[in-house]
């Protein structure tokens, strides 16, 4: 799928490896930026702040992606593959905030600042989960998919679920995604 490698001396990628060459370049181009404009402080909190903003870099490009699925669809060779970015991209920036918080630390904090950085990640968290919900039997290992189908077909569960709405109710919270972001951000 990519052979930009040999198609010639010089990188010239195919139009639609643009957006994930894209996507590794910005996440390269960040860590190269951090590693030379290195901030202050101990080693741990230094790589628990650069996991943070890698979370917010990649929660970006995620919403850059999902607002611009139909210019954006030739550069992945398709709008369902933009789609798929679009998870691996806000699937990875939800698993980098856990070192993220083990890590970092900032003596400096303030309430509101604390206090916005637990409303954006929780919120990120249930907009994960209520994504996940749904392909739950789907995700699980082959050893716990039977118990993971008899959870999702439950009669309680499928309570959850009608009170929750189904795609255009999921669809219309998951917009909220950039107000959490933000918050985490601030």
């Amino acid at each position: 799928r990519y052979r930009w490698w040999m198609r010639g001396r010089y990188f010239a990628p195919a139009r639609r490896d643009l957006g994930p060459v894209t996507i590794v370049g910005l996440v390269a181009a960040w860590t190269i930026l951090w590693l030379v404009e290195r901030p202050a402080g101990d080693a741990s909190s230094y790589w628990g702040q650069w996991f943070g903003s890698l979370s917010i870099l990649l929660l970006s490009i995620g919403l850059v992606l999902a607002s611009t699925f139909p210019g954006v669809e030739s550069w992945f060779d398709g709008i369902d593959l933009a789609a798929v970015w679009h998870r691996r991209v806000a699937i990875t920036a939800l698993i980098v905030l856990v070192p993220h918080f083990a890590l970092a630390s900032n003596p400096d904090s303030s309430a509101l600042a604390n206090a916005l950085a637990v409303i954006g990640a929780v919120g990120l968290l249930l907009m994960a989960l209520w994504a996940i919900l749904p392909r739950l039997g789907s995700l699980a290992p082959a050893s716990l998919r039977d118990l993971a189908f008899r959870i999702h077909d439950a009669s309680w569960t499928r309570g959850i679920r009608g009170a929750l709405g189904g795609y255009a109710h999921w669809r219309a919270w998951h917009r909220a995604t950039g107000l959490f972001v933000m918050a985490g951000f601030v």
